[in-house]
């Protein structure tokens, strides 16, 4: 993010044209390409940019952030989440690899990336433990043989909490720098 920041109108300007886009795009694209509308549109934030005369700022980001996530979030997840909100695999596959995908880390962490403290405070202070997690996948797996599918639509959970979570890096720095007046704004 760029430590100099433009002003708010000129902000809005290229967040009303990035909306724009998105318009136009869902109603040129056609349906079975629709997954490629975030790429289109993530592929012309450059020239919002130079547009709003200025890289990636504090206030786009708080700004357009909002409006891009949103938009993936439902060209990549609600709308593939409509067409088929259960599983295609098995609960016990898909349970299963969580548990497996974890292990690898976990391996990993002990292994070739043992000397990364950044990947180890986050292990240690951010990821549930390995054996939580295994309580937890095992939960699931229970309640699913109970009768209540939790792990078959676990589709719309996962979307709904990873576009929740993957919100926040964009969003986060920029305030963080406009509230503690980490930038410099350009007058416009």
């Amino acid at each position: 993010m760029s430590q100099v920041d433009i002003s708010w109108t000129r902000s809005v300007i290229a967040g009303i044209s990035n909306l724009i886009l998105y318009t136009f795009l869902v109603r040129v694209v056609p349906l079975n390409c629709c997954p490629l509308i975030p790429v289109i549109q993530i592929s012309f934030e450059p020239i919002f940019h130079y547009l709003a005369g200025a890289e990636k700022t504090p206030s786009y980001n708080i700004v357009v952030a909002p409006l891009l996530h949103a938009t993936n979030c439902f060209e990549w997840g609600l709308k593939q989440v409509v067409k088929a909100p259960r599983l295609t695999v098995a609960p016990i596959t898909y349970l299963g690899s969580i548990l497996i995908s974890r292990l690898i880390l976990d391996l990993h962490l002990v292994t070739i990336l043992r000397h990364r403290k950044d990947l180890q405070w986050a292990r240690q202070n951010v990821l549930t433990p390995t054996i939580s997690l295994v309580g937890y996948l095992a939960a699931m797996l229970f309640v699913e043989r109970l009768g209540l599918p939790v792990a078959t639509y676990i589709k719309p959970l996962t979307v709904m909490f990873m576009d929740i979570v993957g919100f926040f890096p964009h969003i986060i720095p920029a305030s963080y720098a406009i509230v503690f007046d980490q930038v410099k704004v350009i007058k416009s």
